[in-house]
């Protein structure tokens, strides 16, 4: 009897694939070796799924018989500090073909805003969606910032500009920012990181209103040292903090007095207009009485 040699081979496959060996099949046969139909990492983060296999018989001259498979990688997206946004697609591990573009969108929950990426453990930037290419196992991580926490690193920033500052004047101006930045996280004001003291929360506003116009003049001064953009990205994050406070105040109020509500809702959009024109205290009051009528609406 005629018999003709079958050998196994893989491709696809990122992953060492364990083959069948090599078998001698009769004239007119039909190999018996078989696939495995998957493989996967001892990491459990990549894996390659048997997508097809050449024909088992009949065999008539010595072959090679080849499986075909999809390497596929794990991504696995999270969100923190938990409960302060979420992801599309949502947080959790899935699995994508290897080379596929995944667009990753982040959502913060009411009262947080979304801040950055951090793809494996290193910056990526807050483009909003980012695209992460599968050409290798990732953890992605959406960071989400509270008002409070806003403020608190615009404050750990001022700090550490102030230490390497040396023009007299800049450094007293910073310092007299970084003083009423101080005063406006006082513990008595707030009541969670998103919250603030219904009683005494008012003087948040009024302190970051003093603080910015603190780096306003320092924007005006030229002779400043400190650069014009670095000083507007701390006005940008403190007046979006500011803006939080507001509209979070509206979500609670939901429900209640309606025209309260409508006003605070006026006064939300008479602030977003200053922003919008550069008028960054003038929005800080707009924003202050946003919450003041949130809060009369409840």
């Amino acid at each position: 009897m005629r018999q003709y040699q079958v050998t196994y081979e893989a491709t696809g496959c990122a992953l060492s694939v364990i083959l069948p060996g090599s078998e001698w099949v009769d004239a007119d046969g039909s190999a018996s070796g078989t696939f495995p139909s998957s493989v996967v990492s001892g990491d459990g983060n990549t894996q390659c799924i048997l997508q097809s296999s050449s024909a088992a018989g009949p065999i008539n001259a010595p072959t090679t018989r080849t499986g075909t498979y999809q390497t596929q990688y794990q991504a696995t997206i999270s969100a923190i500090p938990s409960g302060t946004g979420t992801t599309n697609p949502s947080t959790g591990s899935h699995w994508y073909d290897s080379g596929t573009q995944v667009s990753v969108t982040a959502t913060p929950a009411s009262s947080y805003t979304f801040d950055s990426w951090v793809l494996d453990g290193l910056p990526a930037g807050s483009t909003n969606p980012i695209t992460v290419t599968m050409n290798a196992p990732h953890n992605l991580v959406a960071q989400f910032l509270s008002p409070k926490t806003i403020k608190q690193n615009v404050l750990d920033d001022l700090i550490a500009l102030r230490a390497t500052v040396t023009d007299k004047q800049d450094g007293k101006k910073l310092d007299e920012a970084i003083k009423h930045l101080t005063k406006s996280l006082e513990p008595e004001l707030w009541v969670s990181e998103t919250r603030l003291n219904p009683k005494h929360g008012e003087k948040v506003f009024q302190e970051e209103k003093d603080a910015i116009v603190k780096l306003l003049d320092l924007m005006k001064d030229k002779k400043s040292t400190i650069p014009v953009a670095t000083l507007q990205g701390f006005i940008n994050r403190l007046v979006n903090a500011d803006r939080l406070l507001a509209s979070g105040a509206i979500n609670d109020a939901a429900g209640g007095d309606v025209k309260k509500i409508d006003k605070a809702n006026e006064e939300l959009d008479k602030g977003d207009a200053r922003v919008a024109d550069n008028h960054f205290t003038d929005a800080i009051e707009h924003y202050r009485n946003a919450w003041k009528h949130a809060l009369q609406a409840v």
